[in-house]
């Protein structure tokens, strides 16, 4: 027989049931996940495994939450993006659709923090094997199968200086677009076989820089542009040593 309100153990039966109800009501009204969390884009996974094979010292790349920003089409309707402008700077390029920018550290040459951030933004593309030569300097340089060639006497070469002497120094070619800096003369495509599907690709890089305001000059191409771009100041042209930091690396795989 049950014992009455003063029972030790009916009281003890109400407060097990009442944590039982509690435990069952907690788990009835925790909210369910927002979402399962996003599935890896195939396209950054891909990107990321050619930089990888390009050996890079690690130190030079941002660390994450922001380290690889995929801009493939499916990653930006996912983050609602469209493809116009990022920023309200004058010189503030558009996204880079369809490539994948990896974020660096940043190592201005003799030039405080606060400033360098606010310089004007532009691409410059590179071949494969530049890639180590300008990340160890910390700007584009110079060197075989660079956006910087050797003047050019005859002045064939996107970056030679048409009539110049082979004293004076090379140019660096810029752009606000990263469809002209990322032409193959600017960027040469490379062949790699993906470790990982053991299929043949073709891959480009290039790289996101700021520009020291008043280093450069803006002028028509030397190269016949992608339709629908505006050739007025397509090209930037800088010869100053320390004009460009490097802010970040793109990858796009055919």
């Amino acid at each position: 027989m049950g014992g009455g309100p003063g029972d030790p153990r009916a009281r003890g039966d109400v407060e097990k049931a009442d944590v039982v109800d509690g435990v069952k009501e907690r788990r009835r009204w925790v909210p369910p996940p927002a979402g399962s969390p996003p599935q890896p884009c195939p396209y950054q996974a891909l990107c990321a495994r050619f930089k990888d094979l390009l050996l890079l010292p690690e130190e030079y790349f941002a660390p994450e939450p922001r380290r690889c920003l995929c801009f493939c089409e499916s990653c930006q309707q996912r983050r609602g993006e469209e493809g116009g402008r990022r920023g309200e700077g004058a010189h503030e390029p558009p996204p880079p659709l369809g490539w994948c920018r990896f974020s660096l550290r940043p190592r201005p040459r003799s030039e405080p923090s606060a400033s360098w951030h606010k310089w004007p933004r532009a691409f410059g593309g590179s071949s494969a094997g530049g890639v180590r030569r300008s990340l160890d300097r910390g700007e584009l340089v110079p060197g075989p199968w660079s956006v910087l060639a050797p003047p050019d006497k005859a002045g064939g070469g996107p970056g030679g200086l048409r009539g110049a002497g082979a004293s004076l120094p090379p140019r660096l070619l810029l752009s606000p677009a990263l469809r002209y800096a990322s032409l193959p003369p600017l960027a040469p495509p490379a062949r790699f076989r993906d470790p990982s599907s053991q299929r043949a690709h073709g891959a480009q890089v290039a790289f996101e820089v700021c520009v020291r305001p008043g280093s450069f000059r803006a002028g028509p191409p030397s190269l016949r542009p992608p339709e629908g771009l505006d050739p007025t100041e397509i090209e930037w042209v800088t010869k100053e040593p320390g004009a460009t930091v490097l802010c970040g690396l793109l990858v796009r795989v055919d």
